[in-house]
């Protein structure tokens, strides 16, 4: 829109020229306009403006008209970050009512001035409601630090001065900092893994750090110091590059190495064994280290080859670690042969001494007894003992598979009991005496004419005269 009220304008300016005459207390100048950025019929000023390609960035959209003093506003808290000899974007846009054109300046030398030499670092080359776009190249002798921008626009033309009075327009002062120009490419530290695994590789370097899948072009597949891989399964290379207030480093290639996957095998010396029987069990491979498991089966836990105790069907864990930390497991599986199920029968379970039993064993022949016997039969199932005390019998048999059965049978032996008639008597013709026996807890008395019982402990024994 071409504005036509000119002395309505000019009047204006005239009524406000107190105004435009206070400045500001800042150490930079003010750049006054004749009128309001926004007001019945103004509507002159910045409402978006940011920065991409910094390390940090500002982002300032839908600000409107700031209505302060002189359409002048400062904003400290929103920073660029940009490298000395390198570059950042910019973009800006007016209001909706009335077109307007843009300069930047920025105080590269710290003197609080905008005026220097190469410190008019941008204009938008002509007014209008777009959107402008543009790049601000930092030179390699800007100062170190934080400074000021300056935004200015201005109805209808670009701005040419960045403290001069303006008729229409805003200001809008920002910070940016120039850091050291970073060129130098990432630091890169590779990382070892075991294949089947993810990597984490690291860079170190100034500003924002991007990771890519190639050495040039191609996408940004991360960013930041570190770089978490999906599974991989071989050695991969990837690159890092550093960018610094629009500075773009060479790439540096960071490898996650890949330690390729490996087997290993056990085998064992019997790979079945009797209850009780031992086996030796080797794992393959070499430099490597082993943990072996169940611990209370082996001898060693940490050797190869190990003892195996075996007494029941057991599996065996070996896990196998080489130098880079990667491991491979395998497990064996130690199985139990039938060992001979021996029965023993003892008839009878109790003798006196001096008789005999019978010991019967079922479930093997040809077995082997242990004890004191005084014959067997031709399978050498059965053997007569006659022990003079309770004796236990042991008899093994062993079977095709080599395993051996055992059991016991136990004859118990009651001792004879001494008999006591009591002392001798002497008695007339005709008299009698009583007989006290002791020493059992059965009795029999002979002869038994004459005894007034045969089968208790104490009698009365009237002994008869034979007249011949």
């Amino acid at each position: 829109m071409i504005k036509s009220d000119n002395l309505f304008r000019v009047l204006f300016i005239l009524i406000c020229t107190a105004n435009i005459l206070v400045k500001a207390q800042a150490p930079y100048c003010t750049a006054p306009y004749g009128n309001p950025c926004q007001s019945a019929f103004t509507n002159d000023f910045i409402n978006n403006f940011s920065t991409t390609t910094g390390t940090t960035n500002i982002t300032n959209n839908n600000s409107g008209c700031n209505n302060m003093p002189n359409n002048y506003i400062y904003y400290p808290n929103q920073v660029v970050t940009a490298a000395q000899g390198c570059s950042f974007n910019v973009s800006m846009q007016c209001g909706a009512t009335y077109q307007q054109g843009f300069g930047i300046w920025i105080d590269y030398n710290h003197n609080n001035l905008f005026t220097d030499v190469g410190e008019f670092v941008w204009n938008s080359g002509a007014s209008g409601f777009q959107v402008f776009n543009g790049v601000v190249n930092i030179p390699a002798t800007a100062l170190l630090g934080i400074t000021r921008m300056r935004v200015r626009s201005n109805y209808f033309a670009p701005p040419t001065s960045p403290c001069l009075t303006q008729t229409f327009g805003e200001v809008e002062d920002y910070q940016i900092n120039i850091v050291q120009s970073v060129n130098i490419p990432p630091t890169g530290l590779n990382d070892t893994i075991c294949a089947g695994q993810n990597a984490s590789v690291t860079a170190t370097g100034s500003g924002i750090l991007q990771w890519f899948t190639v050495p040039a072009g191609g996408s940004i597949i991360q960013t930041g110091g570190t770089l978490n891989t999906p599974v991989l399964n071989n050695t991969t290379t990837y690159y890092v590059q550093s960018v610094v207030g629009g500075c773009i480093s060479p790439r540096t290639p960071v490898v996650a190495v890949v330690s390729p996957a490996f087997t290993i095998s056990i085998t064992a010396t019997e790979d079945t064994v009797c209850v009780g029987g031992t086996t030796d069990l080797q794992a393959s491979g070499t430099n490597l280290t082993y943990v072996w498991t169940p611990a209370v089966n082996l001898n060693s836990t940490n050797t190869n080859p190990v003892t195996a105790t075996v007494s029941a069907q057991t599996t065996f864990t070996v896990v196998a670690t080489n130098a880079t930390g990667c491991s491979a497991t395998v497990n064996k599986t130690i199985y139990i042969h039938p060992t001979p199920v021996l029965n023993t029968v003892v008839n009878p379970t109790t003798i006196c001494a001096g008789d005999t039993a019978i010991v019967t064993v079922t479930g093997a022949t040809n077995c082997t007894w242990t004890g004191t016997y005084l014959f067997a039969n031709a399978a050498n199932d059965t053997i007569w003992v006659a022990p003079t005390t309770t004796e236990t019998y042991s008899v093994s048999a062993t079977a095709s598979n080599g395993c051996v059965g055992t059991q016991t049978a136990t004859v118990n032996v009651n001792a004879l009991p001494t008999a006591v008639a009591g002392p001798d008597e002497t008695i007339c013709v005709g008299g009698s005496v009583t007989l006290n026996a002791s020493g059992g807890i059965a009795y029999s008395w002979s002869p038994a004419t004459g005894l007034s019982a045969s089968n208790v402990n104490k009698v009365n024994s009237r002994p008869y005269c034979n007249k011949g």
